[in-house]
């Protein structure tokens, strides 16, 4: 039903590039997809950042824990 209501022929421009005559349903399709791969980049590249982070202060916590054993 999406591909039938949405058969229309386009004309994508883009800064160098030109392609005319393409469905528009395959153009919300294709910007659908690169925006899922984009934003799951930066998710991901986010939970890095985050799994690093706690490693670091997991080990903090763990030598701040140490020195309190050793004052006792």
């Amino acid at each position: 039903m999406f591909a039938v209501a949405n058969s229309t022929p386009v004309c994508v421009n883009l800064v160098f590039w030109q392609v005319q005559q393409v469905s528009l349903a395959i153009v919300i399709l294709v910007s659908v997809l690169l925006g899922v791969i984009f934003t799951g980049t930066l998710v991901f590249y986010q939970r890095f950042k985050d799994n690093i982070k706690i490693h670091t202060l997991e080990n903090k916590i763990r030598k701040c824990e140490e020195e309190k054993v050793g004052f006792q």
